[in-house]
């Protein structure tokens, strides 16, 4: 498969990364938990920007090298569990009408939603 189509397979994937967000050390955290990379800010926005950064470049150098073992190391089993249970809680209080409060939030990533580069941008830079 060529790099062009394997670019037009992650655009029509419906697979999202599961994103959660949390504070280490006073600096926000966005966490890619299929991926295992962290995003930090000074804002929940700039770690935000900074993981889908880190997933786009991932997910480019994985198809530049055409080697989908670069893509999947999840994170410990406990952060998928914390992620679970925020969207337990944020759907528990969607029904009640009212936001619970809590250290964590979560983001789900859509990849057909990045624009992943069809050649790696890092790779021909180096």
């Amino acid at each position: 498969m060529s790099l062009k189509q394997k670019s037009t397979v992650l655009k029509n994937s419906n697979f999202s990364i599961r994103i959660l967000f949390y504070k280490e050390n006073k600096k926000h955290v966005a966490h890619a938990l299929e991926m295992d990379l962290k995003g930090y800010g000074q804002s929940h926005k700039q770690a935000e920007k900074k993981i889908v950064d880190l997933i786009k470049i991932q997910i480019s150098f994985a198809i530049f090298k055409n080697d989908p073992s670069l893509i999947y190391f999840p994170a410990e089993p406990g952060y998928f569990i914390t992620y679970e249970q925020i969207k337990e809680k944020k759907l528990k209080s969607f029904i009640k009408g009212y936001e619970q409060d809590t250290d964590y939030s979560i983001l789900d990533i859509p990849l057909n939603m990045l624009d992943i580069p069809k050649t790696n941008s890092y790779a021909q830079s180096t």
